[in-house]
């Protein structure tokens, strides 16, 4: 029976994800390599969670209103006879802080000593509208820092953030930094609850979202209009109002909103609008620490800006954000902050803690966009040819001892002549032929021939290897000058 989904629509990758050929591969390869170097620069180790987790551990705190927004699917029936009663619900993961969250609580991560420092990169999902810079299936390079609740650890955190960007050569980034503790601070004092404040979280996430939207020409409300900076603010004072969140309450947050920019200036204006409430002077005296110890880190190009509040709830405290404005509305490669009560909130011990992730994908956009250049991967070193057919056995096991020595080595696997070999050389970029001939068997030589230089030589197979591996050595040399 022919399925209803033309055959068209099949043979293209679903809606929101990619395919990578090997030069696209090879690049995300590079910049996947720079940031675990510099996550294990400072200590932090790579785990690794499944692909696919239980959906109750994203819906224990956001509720079934989560399931719209993931890739949701039912467990087999057989499932139900292993013990589980019914048949188990699992999700894609959406992002990587819960199974992160889930591997303290139950595992082994509890156990080791703290601070705990651990580092992921992978596979996340989302059901979401793809746009430019927005997929379906998406990377996520991050970090975890479990156990310290000092602001050491916040400025530890936001600096390896500024140092994976310098690594991988992206300039012109910037970084915005807050304190979601500043808000808190004066909703608890005015008694709104945890779950109000977690809905005006939201609600400023998106308006101060969609300012940035508008300010790179890519912003419209739902019915399609088009919305300047006032428009969306007077959308923002409207939701305040009818959250409930009125008079001069209302008008503390809006002005919070429009605290950005330079640290000393923002951070007075910041002390005078909150005089009064003494649970956000606090977390502004917290926000200014970590700011004294990103400088002494040498981080000192960022913006102070408490209009920062993060998509997602669970965060307490400095939160930041890296935006790459090369890449337009959607400019934003990193987000993260505090988080010191979702450990508990998943049936964990208290534990403060701290981290992000980055767009792992808009990394490697923006990489593209400044033209940085990536290191010219040779994935065949030499290609190993028989001037005979009798000779194809011999260049087999020549092959073979080449790639005991470490050097990447095709062979014919398609019985042809040499000069069509050479032609396919030629056409995947191979730099080197290596000829086994009966002649130069006897004489326990091979002729190696550079394809880039057009010239052969008569050596033997230790004198070959080592002439291979030496242009390779000078290529990777060149590559990692041209990168830096």
């Amino acid at each position: 029976m022919v399925s209803r989904m033309s055959r068209p629509l099949i043979f293209q990758p679903p809606r929101g994800t990619r395919d990578f050929l090997p030069e696209e591969l090879a690049k995300r390869r590079y910049a996947e390599r720079i940031v675990r170097e510099v996550f294990e620069s400072y200590g932090f180790k790579e785990i690794q969670t499944p692909i696919f987790e239980y959906f109750d551990l994203y819906a224990l705190r956001s509720g079934e209103k989560i399931r719209e927004d993931m890739y949701v699917f039912k467990g087999k029936e057989r499932e139900r006879e292993e013990g589980h009663g019914v048949s188990p619900e699992y999700v894609l993961r959406p992002e990587l802080t819960a199974p992160v969250c889930r591997l303290f609580v139950c595992g082994e991560l509890a156990k080791w000593p703290r601070p705990i420092k651990v580092y992921y990169i992978g596979q996340c999902f989302r059901y979401d509208r793809p746009a430019p810079g927005r997929y379906r299936e998406f990377w996520q390079a991050g970090i975890e820092l479990l156990g310290s609740p000092s602001p050491e650890a916040d400025a530890e955190v936001i600096r390896v953030g500024a140092k994976t960007l310098d690594a991988l050569g992206i300039t012109g980034y910037k970084i915005r930094i807050g304190n979601l503790a500043v808000l808190r601070g004066i909703l608890e004092e005015n008694d709104v609850g945890v779950d109000l404040q977690n809905k005006l979280i939201g609600i400023i996430d998106k308006a101060v979202g969609n300012i940035a939207k508008y300010k790179a020409g890519e912003v419209s409300s739902e019915s399609g209009e088009v919305l300047d900076e006032v428009g969306i603010l007077q959308q923002l004072d409207e939701a305040l109002y009818d959250l409930g969140i009125r008079g001069s309450l209302k008008d503390t947050i809006i002005k919070m909103i429009e605290l950005r920019g330079p640290r000393e200036e923002v951070l007075q204006k910041a002390k005078d609008v909150f005089r009064n409430s003494e649970k956000a002077s606090k977390a502004l005296e917290v926000l200014n620490t970590v700011l004294s110890i990103l400088e002494d880190y040498g981080v000192k190009d960022y913006t102070v800006d408490l209009s920062v509040a993060r998509g997602l709830d669970f965060y307490t405290g400095t939160v930041f954000e890296f935006d790459v404005p090369i890449l337009g509305a959607q400019s934003q490669v990193c987000g993260g902050g505090r988080y010191d009560n979702l450990i508990e909130e998943f049936g964990g011990p208290h534990t403060p803690a701290s981290g992000y992730a980055f767009g792992f994908d808009r990394l490697v956009e923006s990489m593209i966009k400044q033209s940085i250049s990536f290191p010219v991967t040779v994935k065949t070193q030499v290609i190993v040819a028989p001037t005979t057919d009798q000779m194809r056995n011999e260049a087999i096991r020549t092959a073979e001892q080449l790639r005991s020595q470490g050097i990447k080595t095709e062979t014919d696997v398609s019985r042809r002549p040499l000069n069509e070999i050479l032609s396919y050389a030629d056409r995947t970029d191979i730099p080197f032929m290596l000829i086994v001939g009966p002649k130069e068997l006897k004489e326990g030589k091979v002729v190696l021939k550079s394809l880039r230089e057009r010239k052969q030589e008569s050596l033997s197979i230790s004198d070959a290897m080592k002439r291979i591996k030496k242009t390779g050595r000078h290529r990777d040399r060149h590559a990692r000058k041209t990168v830096s």
